[in-house]
């Protein structure tokens, strides 16, 4: 059985991922200080199963009715207003973040 994969929009170590290596596959946009661009972000997001983003990427209706496979988005930041609600809600995807960093 293939394991979920999880797409991060930032270079973060990979000693950070280690614990998680045996239960989730990782992709990684390997520039630490750039942004991925929109359409890589789609691209890469279309056939995974979570998402790990900051504020900075956009989330809206036109990504999420893309990513197809989706089923949880963890946004790296204390909000979540790049993030389109209520389309993630019609999809089914679990929306989260950090609140308290």
């Amino acid at each position: 059985m293939n394991k979920p994969t999880i797409y991060i929009t930032r270079k973060i170590p990979t000693a950070l991922l280690a614990p998680y290596q045996d239960t989730f596959e990782f992709k990684m946009w390997e520039k630490e200080d750039v942004p991925v661009p929109q359409h890589v972000l789609i691209k890469e997001s279309k056939q995974v199963q979570g998402l790990l983003c900051l504020i900075t990427e956009k989330i809206d209706a036109e990504f999420l009715n893309q990513a197809r496979h989706l089923k949880v988005i963890a946004n790296m930041a204390v909000g979540y207003d790049n993030i389109d609600m209520k389309v993630a809600n019609e999809h089914d995807i679990i929306v989260t973040n950090t609140p308290d960093v």
